[in-house]
This record gives C-alpha cells, structure tokens and sequence, in this order.
C-alpha cells in the first residue's frame, strides 16, 4: 500500500479526533440508553471533526484574496463549523447530558460552548497534524493524477 502524504494526514487527523471522542464518552457519565447513544454520537462526531480537518488541509491560500490560511485557522474554521451544526441538530439533548456534569461550571453548562471547544479542538488537529507532516499540497499529495504522470512507467 502506498502511503501518501494525504493518507498520512487523514490517519493522523482521524485518530486525533478518534481520541478526542473516546476521552469524552470516559469522562460524561450516562444515565439513560438515549444519552449513551448521544454520547457515541458526539465521539463519531470528533471522528468527523478530524476527518474534516484532515481535507481541509488542501487549503493553503484563500481562492478569491490569495492570502495564507494558518493552520490554526484553518482547523478552527472547520472545528467551529462542526461544532455548529452539532448544537443546532442536538441542542435539548446536549443541554440535558450537560446538566447532570456535577464538574463543570454552571456558566460552560450551555450547549453552544461545544461551538468554541470544537473549534479549539480542530485548531489543535490541524496544527499538530501540519507541524508533524509537514503543509499539504495538491501535486505531491498522492491523490493528483500529475503524480503519476510525472513519474516515468
């Protein structure tokens, strides 16, 4: 098996993500099977998240401005917008799995906090992913198919 450095990426972005939603469905106790399946929902979520982050890493420069896109931002902007349409499609269901948290402050108790810490999360993804492997460009990533027309045979 050839392994690319998109490959790479996404094994590396996924397993980050992979970890991320294992350590929460560790640490948030559950007392009903609906919440359960909430909570696995959420840790498929972070395997989303950092599958995500993982294609998003193609985008080195804003298409219209031609402006550098950090990888900081990069992730932040996927992890954020992840995080958004995970509030908006389980809102009640997050506020009542948050509301039984003895150990989270009253004020982080609001679902749409899960906005800020996925984009943070996402931010960490891509820049580990970006720092370990180096910038992901398009004619060396192994999916391009002026890889294989360059290379003789």
């Amino acid at each position: 098996m050839l392994h690319t450095p998109f490959l790479a990426r996404m094994t590396l972005a996924k397993s980050l993500g992979l970890g991320l939603g294992l350590l929460g469905v560790l640490l948030v106790p559950t007392e009903t099977t609906a919440q359960t399946m909430l909570l696995w929902g959420i840790a498929g979520w972070y395997l989303m998240l950092g599958a995500m982050v993982g294609l998003v890493g193609f985008v080195n420069r804003l298409p219209i401005l031609d402006l550098p896109v950090p990888a900081f931002l990069r992730g932040a902007w996927c992890g954020g917008w992840m995080g958004l349409l995970l509030v908006l499609v389980a809102h009640d269901g997050i506020a009542g799995l948050w509301a039984q948290l003895s150990w989270v402050p009253r004020v982080f108790a609001s679902p749409w906090w899960l906005i800020v810490e996925m984009a943070f999360w996402g931010a960490v993804i891509d820049m580990l992913a970006t720092s370990l492997l180096g910038p992901l460009r398009w004619t060396r990533s192994g999916v391009s198919d002026a890889d294989h027309r360059a290379q003789p045979g």
